[in-house]
């Protein structure tokens, strides 16, 4: 492979599906160079280089935006696309690129958006609702699957509210509300608790759950922060697993 023209070896790596595209830039660096140097993987959905950041603070009506020169900080960014006057919103979720602001999916970087339809009645956890409370996420992940998004509906333990102490969380079978950008329209998917050994009780749980629970994209899966482990969903799978911080260096 090293006596292959550049030409032909960026060719042969264009064939491969984005997932293993994006795995062939770690083999060495004339691989790298092959694909990021003619943009193999489409900047248009999964950039190389990040050219701008939002920041949200407390003060500010909208995000403070972020961009490399030759443009300038910019006190709020500016989101006339939309179609409406837009004074203040909070983005809720953010994934590779995209924002979940509301009831909207907006991308910065194309000026494009989608509305989400309301969501169905999220079937209960197992526990009384009353213990819980309820967050969308997105999840984008182009360069393991495709161009399209989803928005899962996930609850997460209030202590404070005495859910049952003995009940284990998250539940074996778990049943979640998921948009799909692909047919826009909201389904109601089971999901399997993977590695019952891992499986631990409300009562050996951290006493708060964070006000932000971060979440990230990775392989195909979203991981979502909870308490003092992250809760990580596979959708070509339907599995859902808890993962204690002490375990995270095997991911």
């Amino acid at each position: 492979m090293e006596q292959l023209p550049a030409d032909v070896l960026a060719d042969i790596l264009s064939r491969l599906p984005p997932l293993y595209l994006a795995v062939s830039r770690s083999v060495c660096k004339t691989w790298c160079a092959a694909v990021d140097n003619r943009g193999l993987l489409r900047a248009d959905l999964l950039p190389i280089s990040m050219s701008s950041i939002f920041f949200v603070t407390n003060d500010a009506e909208l995000p403070v935006y972020f961009s490399r020169p030759p443009y300038e900080q910019l006190n709020g960014a500016s989101f006339d696309y939309l179609g409406y006057d837009c004074v203040w919103f909070e983005i809720s979720d953010y994934c590779n690129g995209l924002l979940l602001v509301d009831n909207q999916v907006i991308n910065p970087a194309t000026r494009q958006w989608a509305r989400v339809p309301w969501p169905p009645t999220s079937p209960p956890p197992g526990i009384d609702f009353r213990c819980c409370n309820l967050h969308e996420y997105l999840a984008f992940d182009p360069a393991a699957t495709s161009p399209h998004y989803e928005v899962l509906r996930i609850h997460g333990i209030v202590r404070r509210n005495k859910p049952p102490e003995e009940v284990e969380w998250p539940p074996s079978s778990y049943v979640l509300c998921v948009f799909s950008s692909r047919t826009h329209q909201w389904e109601v998917k089971p999901f399997i608790r993977e590695g019952d050994d891992e499986a631990g009780a409300i009562a050996g749980m951290r006493s708060s759950l964070p006000w932000s629970c971060y979440t990230a994209c990775w392989r195909g899966a979203l991981y979502v922060q909870q308490h003092d482990f992250l809760v990580r969903t596979r959708k070509l799978t339907h599995a859902l697993q808890r993962i204690p911080w002490a375990c995270l260096h095997d991911l």
